[in-house]
């Protein structure tokens, strides 16, 4: 199986699961992921929970701030 990664700035896994449950949180970053860390930073497929923006911000949050 695949899937997209995308890097979330956050207080807390927590508070990443609670405003979109529908993400699986990974905390740690996996081993394996080190050498495409650089190529999800390009693609811009990093995001800050407080101001979400373009893929982010299409998903539907589920709880208030």
């Amino acid at each position: 199986m695949g899937g997209i990664w995308i890097l979330i700035d956050a207080e807390s896994p927590e508070q990443v699961e609670r405003l979109y449950p529908q993400l699986k949180v990974v905390p740690q970053r996996p081993t394996w992921l080190d050498e495409r860390y650089m190529d999800i930073m390009r693609q811009r497929l990093h995001f800050d929970v407080d101001e979400p923006s373009g893929w982010l911000l299409s998903l539907n949050r589920t709880a208030d701030r």
